[in-house]
């Protein structure tokens, strides 16, 4: 689940109907609700692609005020199409959809690894298509400069941290131990495979 730890600052961007000026940052799509249909969140392509919600703190702003727009709804679809990317947006995203009172059915309809899983363990139903794909690994880091040897000390000691986070979403989720070393190992495949029988996803 790489982490961009980027410290680019957006410009103002803000003007009428994009209050909160995000641009290349939005990487997610609300759908209203339609008649009997329910809204949907759609997640398709890289998470936070441009920038890293570890300092970004408008994105994040204009997602909230998007999902609250929704109003009082029964239940929300969100599909999933992503490889992962970032990592606080995936916690983030997971924990507004937690606290929402709206059913949350997650839907894969092509894959979700890295970050992405992160995510679909908000839903109280998961599904996976019958040819989709779920994928999950150890946190990792990305990083462009010089660093020192206790730099990359600090590093690994912050993705330990990271991966605990991750660990206990996962856990809650399937039932299974905190402490189970196999909950970040690599697990792909969809609705015959070990991802079903840990409990990540349903039939």
């Amino acid at each position: 689940m790489p982490m961009e730890m980027q410290t680019t600052r957006q410009q103002d961007n803000r003007q009428p109907g994009n209050p909160y000026g995000v641009t290349t940052n939005k990487f997610w799509n609300f759908i209203p609700a339609a008649g009997d249909k329910p809204p949907e969140l759609l997640l398709y392509g890289a998470i936070s692609s441009q920038q890293s919600w570890w300092e970004d703190r408008v994105t994040p702003q204009q997602f909230n005020a998007e999902l609250a727009e929704l109003g009082d709804v029964p239940e929300i679809i969100v599909r999933i199409n992503s490889g992962g990317g970032d990592v606080f947006a995936a916690n983030a995203i997971f924990t507004r959809l937690k606290d929402c009172s709206a059913k949350v059915t997650v839907k894969i309809d092509g894959w979700a690894a890295s970050a992405a899983t992160i995510i679909a363990m908000a839903g109280d139903t998961i599904k996976i298509a019958r040819n989709g794909v779920f994928m999950i690994h150890d946190p990792a880091m990305t990083v462009w400069d010089t660093f020192k040897a206790e730099d990359f000390l600090k590093m690994a000691d912050e993705l330990k941290v990271i991966k605990q986070s991750i660990v206990n979403t996962y856990a809650s989720k399937t039932g299974r131990n905190a402490e189970d070393n196999s909950l970040c190992q690599m697990k792909h495949g969809g609705q015959e495979t070990q991802p079903l029988k840990m409990g990540f996803v349903m039939n």
